[in-house]
């Protein structure tokens, strides 16, 4: 609900707000000056109304422009210098893994789910709503109800007029050759109605397709003359399009129900409305003192011109209404009333009413914004850049002012969970579109800033240090590797001074267009990992030519196309402000030739996809002949070659750099993993690659509860039996259950060791029902299938207890978890909680037998466990476990 309110609600309020102040800044002008001169002539005060309202409706769309006043200079911001070697070997982990040395046995916590698991392990503590977002839902929810009722009343006005219309009765022939002698004095082709109803006490135009213009029943008896009158007003709307106007006003006044301004100007359209079309009555022969008497004897008349009223403002227009009445009267008195009647020429009016639109929506878009003039610098390009060193380190020279520019504000409220800020040009200006991405190799985490600069990104690890990429063409990308969560204020600042440009030139010298040209700036070290490539990317245009935005900083840049060739310039630095021109000229690449087979048969695999997930574009399909070929790809090392075959699990090739990326078996168990990515080294000459791959095994069956019905949404996952672990280190191989409990899966085969099935009641990281389930050990062979498979889930004991450190005080926010002594779960999917404020945890969905109850940090074998951490229960089904109470050491209540 939250993040429905920071996304949705609160945005929409500051855009309804933002509008409704510019508006309101129109209108606020055009009432000034109606009150201290008003223009003369009615048709100018309305075209100038009309162009008011204009501006007010175009105002989501037009552009603000700035007017920016220049305060006292400031000093320029202190420069520090810091040097940071980039040694060491290159390494990107998942989000949340924890490296630790060979063959050690300590877990901080399960290993981030693979890319398309996008489920977390545990959820966070829930973050308070808050009094603003309270604040912002009430106001939200108010504004909606108005809006809804006003919706309701202008169809409910619409649908009892119809049934007005439909009601009345026709009057006489003669009026009905009144009001023919009306339309033929106005001009008027467009068909009307006349028709009496009782519900009238005056005449009144009911708009649409074919307008009817109802009487009183009385209508008969009155002097020609004033039917005359009435008629000719009432055609005089019908001419002017008043009815269709008078609907679109209404729907304005929907959203803008609140706005005293513009509700003035609704009120004051009418107003000009009904004195246009008198000035019609009296230009065409009517007596403004006969006129202005039948306006003062409807005025005395008893009862309502019409039935439910308040109900009837979508389509109606009445000749008597008692809000303009008094105004009308006025203006039919007035000395110069004849002489005021002509209205300006249409090439004046439109020049009028252009001139008047331009002019309101300059004023709204105005924005005043006060800059501070800048100190004279020696060298300005030295504000920022880095310098490289000859020992592989650079020094960076970073600004110490971290001030962001004036009105700029940043987030203010962000949970420990999330990470948000807003993102600005140099000047201040909020830049609409970036793409905020974090984890950015992990799909799902990636957001885009709104038209205010702000994003906002949820469900991360709470306290977590988080890597975000920043990018949208025309600006340089940006890499912020530690970032932590729950942090507000957060302002970045891309600029787009700082480039690469020229272009790029196929072999034969002609320009090479649609080309992605590739800025690395990595390896950049982090907390825990490094990040070996730091991409900043842009495409050539048809004529080759590129612009290439750039933090600046020394890049390897990297150019390839397909079936024309590719390119590559090593170290090329830039300091800040820079423009580096810089022709790129293609040269034929290498075509690597792939063969893959079946590892049984030695027969080719076709469909088979081998493709590199950081360089979009190096990347096959196997043919009928199991060849695949990849033409003009760059020479280097490539590590990490994704693969994917339907029905094969494993892949390997002897061609591969890495050892684990060959034939390799687990020295002490046995198991081949041999199904993540390949490495290879491009170099001419090379000889074709000879991926091998091996056919899963094939698992079909059901879920089922304690009682034997079926269970939907429920996860089956693969455990290596006697580790407590997966197969892999991730849930890579976990499938959901159908609305029928059925599920179907690919494991890879097991070979000599034993592994077996774990049944959970939800999602990664989600617990509603029942305990686990389990299956004995099975081995499975290349190829195998096995059918009717059912896995139950268990009734479920619950442990309560707390945790408390050597002092006894209490240990919050501390997870407390359930690992089978047996060890037959998957440890992605064992029971865990996390402690109250007091120390106070109740552990729910626990399988019965034999559990160890432990406390983070959690190891992957209890008997490793630090003393006082891990304790084992036998616990029977539906068993309530109460005391089980835990005194740890606690050094960091972080870790």
């Amino acid at each position: 609900m939250m993040e429905a309110i920071d996304f949705w609600v609160v945005p929409g309020l500051q855009f309804l707000a933002e509008w409704s102040a510019r508006w309101a800044l129109v209108l606020l002008v055009l009432a000034l000056w109606f009150i201290l001169r008003p223009p003369q002539r009615t048709a100018t005060r309305h075209l100038l109304c009309l162009m008011a309202l204009a501006a007010g409706l175009l105002l989501p769309v037009m552009p603000r422009w700035q007017v920016e006043i220049a305060t006292r200079p400031t000093a320029n911001p202190a420069m520090v210098a810091v040097d940071r070697p980039l040694t060491g070997e290159s390494l990107i982990p998942e989000p949340g893994a924890v490296l630790s040395r060979p063959r050690s046995n300590v877990v901080a916590r399960p290993l981030e789910p693979r890319l398309g698991d996008e489920e977390r392990r545990s959820q966070p503590a829930p973050e308070p709503i808050g009094v603003g977002r309270l604040l912002a839902l009430g106001i939200a929810s108010i504004w909606a109800l108005a809006a809804i009722l006003l919706s309701v009343r202008l169809v409910g006005g619409r649908l009892f007029l119809a049934r007005l219309k439909a009601q009345a009765v026709p009057c006489g022939e003669a009026s009905g050759r009144l009001l023919v002698e009306c339309q033929q004095s106005l001009g008027l082709s467009r068909l009307a109605r006349l028709a009496m109803h009782p519900a009238t006490t005056s005449p009144v135009v009911i708009g649409g397709r074919v307008p009817v213009i109802l009487v009183p029943p009385d209508w008969d008896g009155w002097p020609e003359a004033h039917r005359r009158d009435c008629l000719r007003h009432e055609l005089a709307h019908l001419q002017r399009r008043d009815d269709w106007a008078k609907f679109i006003q209404e729907l304005v006044l929907v959203p803008f129900f609140f706005h005293p301004l513009v509700r003035w100007l609704l009120k004051r359209l009418d107003r000009e409305r009904e004195l246009l079309c008198d000035e019609t009555v009296v230009a065409l022969g009517g007596d403004p003192l006969v006129y202005a008497r039948l306006l003062l004897d409807l005025a005395r008349r008893p009862g309502q011109r019409l039935i439910a009223t308040a109900a009837l403002r979508p389509g109606w227009l009445p000749f008597f209404d008692r809000g303009t009445v008094a105004v009308r009267i006025e203006r039919l008195l007035e000395d110069d009333m004849m002489r005021s009647l002509s209205p300006p020429s249409p090439h004046r009016l439109f020049a009028m009413g252009t001139v008047a639109l331009a002019t309101a929506l300059g004023i709204s878009s105005l924005q005043v914004r006060a800059v501070e003039t800048p100190a004279k610098q020696d060298n300005p390009t030295e504000q920022r850049g880095a310098v490289p060193k000859g020992d592989g380190s650079f020094t960076a020279k970073l600004s110490a002012e971290d001030t962001p520019p004036k009105e700029v504000e940043a987030p203010r409220e962000v949970a420990e969970d999330e990470l948000a800020g807003v993102v600005v040009d140099a000047q201040g200006k909020p830049i609409e579109g970036v793409e905020a991405h974090a984890w950015h190799w992990v799909p799902g985490r990636v957001t885009r800033t709104d038209r205010d600069g702000r994003f906002r990104i949820t469900k991360l690890d709470k306290g977590d240090k988080v890597e975000i990429r920043f990018r949208k063409e025309g600006y340089e990308t940006q890499y912020h590797l530690d970032k932590a969560t729950g942090q507000p204020g957060w302002v970045v600042v891309l600029g787009n001074t700082t480039f690469f440009e020229g272009r790029v030139l196929a072999p034969d010298g002609s320009p090479a267009s649609d080309v992605m040209i590739q800025a690395d700036s990595g390896p950049k070290r982090a907390s825990g990992f490094m990040l070996s490539e730091c991409y900043t990317e842009t495409k050539s245009g048809k004529d080759g030519r590129y612009r290439l935005y750039v933090e600046p900083g020394q890049y390897d840049i990297k150019v390839r196309s397909p079936g024309v060739g590719v390119a590559g310039l090593s170290k090329e630095v830039i300091a800040a402000n820079q423009i580096r021109k810089q022709d790129i000229r293609l040269e034929p690449g290498i075509n690597v030739v792939a063969r893959t087979v079946d590892h049984e048969t030695g027969k080719p695999v076709a469909g088979v996809s081998l493709s590199h997930w950081q360089k979009p574009g190096i990347e096959g399909t196997s043919d009928a002949d199991g060849r695949i070929e990849i033409r003009d790809v760059p020479p280097g090392t490539y590590p990490r070659f994704q693969v994917k075959a339907k029905d094969y699990t494993r892949w390997w090739s002897n061609a591969c750099l890495s050892e684990w990326s060959r034939f390799q078996k687990d020295a002490g168990r046995g198991f081949q993993r041999n199904f993540d990515g390949l490495d290879f080294l491009i170099e001419p000459g090379m000889k074709d690659i000879t991926i091998e791959l091996e056919r899963g095994a094939t698992v079909r069956g059901r879920v089922l509860d304690p009682d034997g019905k079926p269970v939907a949404g429920a996860t089956v996952a693969p455990a290596l039996t006697g580790t407590g672990n997966s197969l892999t280190g991730d849930t890579r191989f976990s499938v959901p259950t159908d609305d029928e409990g059925r599920f179907t899966m690919l494991l890879p085969a097991s070979g000599p060791c034993d592994y077996n099935l774990v049944a959970h009641d939800g999602k990664y990281g989600q617990w509603r029902t029942w305990a686990n389930g389990v299956l004995p050990p099975f081995r499975t062979t290349p190829g195998e299938e096995f059918s009717d498979v059912e896995l139950r889930l268990t009734r479920p004991a619950t442990v309560h207890g707390r945790v408390t450190d050597l002092e006894g005080k209490p240990v919050a926010d501390r997870e407390v978890r359930a690992s089978a002594a047996d060890l037959l779960e998957n440890r992605y999917y064992d029971p865990t909680t996390k402690t109250d404020k007091d120390g106070i945890f109740e552990l729910k969905y626990v399988r019965s037998g034999r559990q160890f109850i432990q406390v983070a940090p959690f190891w992957l074998s209890a008997n490793d466990a630090p003393a006082g951490t891990s304790q084992e229960l036998k616990l029977e089904p539906g068993e309530s476990k109460e005391g089980i109470n835990f005194q740890i050491q606690v050094q960091d209540r972080n870790n």
